[in-house]
């Protein structure tokens, strides 16, 4: 992998809220463990060469997502 690739998908990763939820999310969408996504892709070798365009386009809508979520929570009012 390329160090500036690398260093994106890591910068992306570091925008995510809740890294457990995301983990588990790219274990299901790869067919992978948490574990693996966690240690070996984002700690270790890096994201396989062959998953490097459909994660980065995976981890930007987990963001996306996690943003509008958290605009929706923002906005709507407190129960009395």
């Amino acid at each position: 992998m390329k160090p500036n690739l690398r260093t994106k998908i890591k910068e992306l990763i570091a925008q995510v809220d809740n890294r457990n939820d995301f983990y588990n999310a790219v274990a299901d969408k790869f067919n992978i463990s948490a574990t693996t996504a966690k240690h070996n892709w984002h700690h270790g070798a890096g994201v396989p060469k062959k998953h490097q365009a459909p994660f980065i386009i995976f981890t930007r809508g987990y963001i996306d997502n996690q943003n509008e979520d958290s605009d929706t929570q923002t906005q709507m009012p407190k129960s009395a």
